[in-house]
């Protein structure tokens, strides 16, 4: 057919990933840097802080850093600290919009295969 379904890209998109490691103590960003990324926590615990406050501490699965996707170009509201040894999954604000756009692709090519099956499929007895 020589085009690939929606759904094959947005696997070869997510698939391109970057892995970031911490030591306890490291900073993943401080207060007020550029956001280009999220982070998804691997494994190890990180702590949000500004000044000497801790407002949360982030534990395997959680994600850090999701307000630079939100809003493009806004700076980092807090510094995020790796309480112990952490590994992170990194994702470009630009590799998150493309996946979204790609799902919502997918997902309306298949909505439109259903109804093309719907209309052809004779009606059973």
């Amino acid at each position: 057919m020589g085009h690939e379904p929606p759904l094959a890209k947005a696997t070869k998109i997510s698939d391109q990933v970057e892995i970031v490691s911490l030591d306890p103590g490291e900073f993943l960003f401080r207060e007020g840097d550029p956001g280009d990324a999220l982070y998804i926590v691997n494994s190890g615990l990180l702590r949000i802080v500004s000044g000497s406050t801790v407002y949360e501490t982030v534990k395997p699965g959680g994600i850090v850093g999701e307000m630079a996707i939100v809003e493009h170009g806004l700076r980092r509201s807090a510094s995020v600290i790796a309480g112990t040894r952490v590994e992170l999954t990194r994702r470009l604000r630009e590799q998150l919009l493309s996946i979204a756009r790609q799902y919502d692709a997918a997902a309306g090519s298949i909505e439109q295969e259903l109804r093309l099956r719907a209309i052809e499929t004779p009606a059973r007895p």
